[in-house]
């Protein structure tokens, strides 16, 4: 088989749309496969659309698709040493080591695969420490894909493991590491929340940290089981990743889920739609999946918030009510309430009294203040105002004459014969 001419399918392939470079690059990977020939080409640099980074990713996700353990995960490594430019090696086999585990994330060695190919790795001796750490990132990237946090704490211990010894100082300076450390740690019952934080911090900060560090990190906030100041934590570092990677879909969903457990409903929904935009197509359907269960989730919160803003209302009418009954009932409230309405009634009467007309006093009250004044009744033919009284009914009284009238005795026998006089009246 002429190797160079099934590797030409892929030069020939330049310019055209990136759909099609893809699958041109995956019917090469697997005739190269088929072969059990690495592909002879060298990876200058780690833009998604370097058809030749492209075909060595499609080469090894065809290998470690057939058999995923660590022993392959290591030849790829190999692989990268041989083949990438070395600015370019830490970064791909962060990015390669986290897909290729998710991918085969159903499968996880044991633990004497694990000791039988960190035995390999150690005897390889020096140089192979950036093989180690592309194995131990594939192997712990299973383990985080399955949550399985224990596990993945002990394996990532960094005293008496055997691949820290064959990892060396990537093991120790690693950012992606410290980051998966952080994973297990957040998720682990039997590791404080200060000590988790203080792991994520160390990876967050790192000089060197990736595009997956920080992709580890966020997933570790989103994972971990519920504590203090968790949403805004998480809402924090994805606000500050999105800045950093404004196209990165995954950052987007992680701002949406801090975003939802701050209450910011709204907001995650916005996050999470430009999560959706995003992504790249072709996204496997787990991926998809997450997504939607997300916005279920928002949506059911926007619902919650709506129901909860209305009985907010009703509760508030509620206790406005109640607390106008309390003060109803404080005996201090109603005499301030008694004394205004007796202010008002007094306020009234004196307007009112002094609206109301003079009107010209009868017979019988001016016979009245006569007598008091120690005045003359009056007699003569009776007075025409006061009723139409006769002489005849004035000469009646007290069997007095026609023209006779009552004498004005200025006494106090005079005043009460008046008085007397004036009620034999019946007006």
């Amino acid at each position: 088989m002429d190797i160079g001419a099934v590797v030409a399918r892929v030069s020939q392939a330049l310019g055209a749309d990136p759909r099609e470079i893809d699958r041109v690059c995956q019917d090469v990977a697997a005739v190269l496969v088929g072969a059990g020939v690495e592909p002879p080409v060298q990876v200058r640099s780690v833009d998604a659309a370097d058809p030749w980074l492209l075909l060595g990713y499609r080469y090894w996700q065809c290998r470690v698709r057939a058999e995923p353990t660590v022993q392959v995960a290591a030849a790829c490594a190999r692989w990268v040493e041989a083949h990438v430019e070395p600015a370019h090696r830490a970064e791909i086999v962060q990015r390669w080591a986290l897909d290729y585990a998710f991918l085969t994330r159903d499968t996880v060695d044991s633990a004497h695969d694990l000791a039988v190919a960190a035995g390999r790795i150690v005897r390889d001796g020096p140089g192979s420490a950036l093989v180690a750490a592309f194995a131990t990132a594939y192997h712990a990237g299973k383990l985080r894909s399955n949550l399985h946090f224990d596990e993945l704490h002990q394996f990532l211990e960094p005293n008496g493991s055997v691949w820290a010894v064959a990892a060396g100082a990537h093991h120790d300076s690693e950012p992606l590491l410290d980051a998966l450390r952080a994973f297990a740690a957040f998720g682990s019952r039997q590791i404080t929340t200060e000590h988790a934080t203080g792991l994520l911090a160390q990876a967050w900060t790192a000089p060197g940290r990736s595009r997956q560090v920080v992709e580890v990190c966020l997933d570790a906030l989103v994972v971990a089981p519920p504590f203090p100041g968790q949403g805004e934590l998480l809402r924090a570092h994805a606000a500050e990743a999105v800045t950093a990677f404004p196209e990165d879909h995954q950052v987007r969903f992680c701002l949406a889920v801090g975003l939802r457990r701050c209450g910011r409903f709204h907001e995650a929904r916005a996050s999470l739609d430009a999560a959706s935009r995003l992504l790249p197509a072709g996204m496997i359907e787990a991926t998809q999946s997450k997504l939607l269960r997300e916005r279920e989730i928002i949506e059911a919160g926007l619902r919650h918030a709506s129901r909860a803003a209305r009985h907010g209302d009703l509760h508030d009418h509620q206790r406005a009510g109640q607390a106008l009954r309390r003060r109803a009932g404080d005996p201090a409230i109603v005499i301030r309430l008694l004394g205004l309405v007796a202010a008002f009634t007094v306020v009234i009467v004196v307007v009112t009294s002094q609206l109301t007309p003079v009107r010209s006093p009868s017979l019988r009250d001016r016979v009245e203040m006569e007598a008091t004044l120690g005045g003359c009744a009056p007699a003569v033919h009776g007075d025409q105002s006061g009723g139409g009284l006769g002489r005849d009914t004035t000469a009646s009284v007290r069997g007095l004459g026609p023209r006779q009238v009552l004498p004005c005795d200025p006494g106090e026998a005079g005043r009460t014969g008046a008085r007397t006089f004036a009620r034999t009246f019946t007006w």
